[in-house]
């Protein structure tokens, strides 16, 4: 996703194909899907109110991402792809390493 400013003639991004708002939505609705998913996961594994924790914090600062993004001073797509990249860290530590380190120094 892009700022308009930033777009290039040629290069199809979300931004240029569905526009600004419809592709934060889309971005924000696939925040919420993976949530969901990691949620379950997150429950089978028993860390669920650790992970509803640390997504509702990551969602706020993702709504708050949007919502500068789509001001009048249009912030750049750098700072969404930087955080889709914090987003995926935080679902892969969070479901995997940390749980397992934690029941291991449990033990």
């Amino acid at each position: 996703m892009r700022s308009p400013a930033d777009e290039e003639h040629g290069v199809e991004t979300y931004t240029a194909l569905y526009g600004v708002k419809r592709a934060s939505l889309l971005w924000l609705l696939a925040l919420i899907l993976t949530s969901l998913a990691a949620l379950m996961a997150a429950y089978s594994i028993g860390t669920l109110w650790g992970v509803a924790i640390m997504l509702g914090l990551l969602l706020i600062g993702a709504v708050l991402l949007l919502i500068r993004f789509q001001g009048k001073k249009a912030g750049s797509g750098k700072a969404l792809e930087l955080f889709s990249g914090i987003w995926t860290l935080a679902l892969y530590l969070s479901l995997g390493i940390i749980p397992l380190l934690w029941k291991a120094w449990q033990t």
